[in-house]
C-alpha cells in the first residue's frame, strides 16, 4: 500500500509537468510547464542606440512584431487619440488623452500626421508597441534609446521552412500556432502593463543594465542559448511591469528622491563603496537623518538599518568563503568596531556562527 501511495504521488507531480512541443526550423523545443508556454524569440535589440543626425520613425501599421523602447534622450511620439489598446491590454477603450500617465507627459494636436496627436518627453520613458500598432516617433537632434524587436519563437518567418510540414507549428488539434500565439498574448497580459502609449520611469538605470546584459548574450552561442535569451528577456518584462506599478503608487513626493536613493541603496551593496553610517548617507541627500529613513523605508519597503546590516553580513559572508582572514579582521573591514556584535548578527541573519558558516562553506 506505501509503495503504491508514493507511486502515485510521483506520478500525479510529474503529471503537471505537461510536455510541449515546439517545432521550430531544424530543431525541437520542449517545455514542461503546466500546460506549456512558449519561448520568447529576440529578432533584435540596440543598446545606447545612437542617432546623431535625429530619427524619423513612422510604421504605421506596425511592425510585425512586439517592439520595446527604452527612451534616454528627448522625442515627439504621435498616437491616435481614440483608443489604443490592444488585446493584450486590459485597460478598457478610451482617448489617450484619459491614459497620459495621470497627466505628467503633456500632448498637442501639432503632430505630423492628421488626425494623431503628440506627445513630448525628455526623461526617460519606455513603451511597448504591439504588433500592429502603428508607430510614429521622431526627433531632429541626437536620439538615444534601448529598444528589443521581439516575439514568440515560432513566429520568425524568415527561419519557416516551408518545404517541410513539420515546420508548421501544430499541436494534436492542428492549432499550435493560435496556442503558442495565445500563450505569448496570456503572458504580456499578465504584465499588467498598458501598452502602445509612454510611461514615464524615474530611474531607468537596472532596465538599461538588462538591455545591456541581453545584448551580450544575445551575440552568443551555446546549448542553451535560446532558453537563456528568453528568461533574461522575461526578466527585463517582469521588471518594467514592478516599476510601472511601482512609479503609480508613488506620491510625486517621493518620485522626486527616488534616483538619488537608488544610487545609494545601490552603493550600499557595492563591494567596493565605501561603507557609511546612516548619518553619512542623510548627508549625502542633504537630508535630517530621521527624513532619509522616512523616505527610504517608503520607497524600499526596509529600513536603511537593515539594508546596511544585510549588506555587510552578504560581505562577510562572501569573504569568509574567499579568504583565510580572520573573524575579527572580516568584522572590522565590513564596518564592525566590536566581534561580539559582528558574530551576535551574523548568526541572526545566517543561522550559524562565523566560523560555522566558514566550515560549512
Amino acid at each position: 500500500m506505501l509503495i503504491l501511495l508514493l507511486f502515485s504521488g510521483i506520478f500525479n507531480h510529474f503529471a503537471l509537468l505537461i510536455p510541449t512541443i515546439h517545432i521550430c526550423k531544424h530543431y525541437y523545443y520542449v517545455s514542461f510547464t503546466n500546460g506549456g508556454t512558449a519561448m520568447l524569440k529576440i529578432k533584435n535589440l540596440g543598446y545606447n542606440s545612437t542617432h546623431t543626425h535625429g530619427i524619423n520613425m513612422e510604421r504605421p501599421n506596425g511592425m510585425g512584431h512586439y517592439l520595446m523602447l527604452l527612451v534616454k534622450s528627448a522625442a515627439y511620439f504621435e498616437f491616435s487619440e481614440n483608443a489604443i489598446c490592444c488585446s493584450c491590454c486590459r485597460h478598457e477603450a478610451g482617448t489617450i488623452a484619459d491614459e497620459l500617465l495621470n497627466g505628467n507627459l503633456p500632448y498637442d494636436r501639432n503632430a505630423r500626421h492628421p488626425g494623431l496627436i503628440r506627445q513630448y518627453v525628455n526623461t526617460p520613458a519606455f513603451i511597448i508597441y504591439t504588433k500592429d500598432a502603428p508607430i510614429y516617433y521622431y526627433n531632429d537632434n541626437e536620439y538615444v534609446n534601448d529598444w528589443i524587436n521581439f516575439d514568440d519563437i515560432s513566429d520568425d518567418s524568415s527561419n519557416a521552412d516551408t518545404d517541410n510540414p513539420s515546420s508548421n507549428n501544430t499541436d494534436t488539434d492542428g492549432n499550435a500556432d493560435n496556442y503558442i500565439d495565445n500563450s505569448i498574448s496570456d503572458f504580456m497580459r499578465s504584465l499588467n502593463v498598458p501598452f502602445n502609449r509612454l510611461t514615464l520611469l524615474s530611474d531607468h538605470t537596472e532596465l538599461s543594465q538588462l538591455i545591456r546584459d541581453l545584448r551580450q548574450e544575445f551575440h552568443q552561442t551555446g546549448s542553451h542559448h535560446e532558453e537563456i535569451l528568453d528568461a533574461k528577456l522575461r526578466t527585463i518584462l517582469y521588471k518594467y511591469s514592478d516599476a510601472y506599478h511601482l512609479e503609480t503608487q508613488l506620491s510625486d513626493k517621493l518620485k522626486v528622491h527616488r534616483p538619488l536613493f537608488h544610487e545609494i541603496r545601490n552603493g550600499i551593496y557595492s563591494q567596493h563603496s565605501p561603507k557609511k553610517t546612516v548619518s553619512e548617507l542623510a548627508e549625502d541627500a542633504s537630508l535630517s537623518v530621521s527624513y532619509f529613513q522616512h523616505i527610504y523605508k517608503e520607497l524600499f519597503g526596509v529600513s536603511v538599518i537593515q539594508d546596511i546590516i544585510r549588506s555587510r553580513i552578504e560581505r562577510a559572508c562572501y569573504l569568509l568563503t574567499v579568504t583565510p582572514d580572520s573573524v575579527a579582521h572580516i568584522a572590522e573591514v565590513c564596518g564592525y568596531e566590536n566581534v561580539e556584535h559582528f558574530n551576535r548578527q551574523f548568526k541572526e541573519i545566517t543561522g550559524f556562527s562565523p566560523n560555522q558558516y566558514r566550515k560549512k562553506k
